[in-house]
């Protein structure tokens, strides 16, 4: 991963419901001999915006998971990478109308943690 970890990847100070996304990008890069499939998987600090904070993860045209942050700790998705290829994953996330209440003043860091094994042929 390109920066190395742990690094800021975005920071959303004033999200409001409706109110636009924030952003952030990283490379992960194949260092191994060997086609990988890769799994990112959202581990926030807190359970405050579990249910109210939207997630996207994609790499191009690719959207590797869409979701509340509550349900991206398990990861539903990943991508694979051949043997030295890159790809730059963009993390995308907002406050839909529908966020309700409970989140406001919300303080929560949110680690991206990726899980590796090698792709099936």
């Amino acid at each position: 991963m390109e920066p190395a970890a742990p690094r800021l990847l975005l920071h959303a100070g004033n999200l409001q419901p409706g109110g636009g996304m924030v952003s952030g990008e990283f490379t992960l890069t194949n260092q191994t001999g060997e086609r990988l499939s890769i799994a990112p998987r959202l581990r926030p600090s807190g359970h405050s915006l579990d249910q109210a904070l939207m997630v996207r993860l994609r790499s191009g045209n690719n959207e590797i998971a869409r979701g509340h942050l509550g349900s991206l700790r398990r990861g539903p998705g990943s991508l694979q990478l051949a043997p030295g290829d890159s790809t730059n994953v963009e993390l995308d996330a907002w406050l839909p109308d529908s966020a309700g209440s409970g989140w406001q003043a919300a303080l929560v860091e949110v680690a991206v943690v990726l899980e590796s094994k090698r792709a099936a042929r």
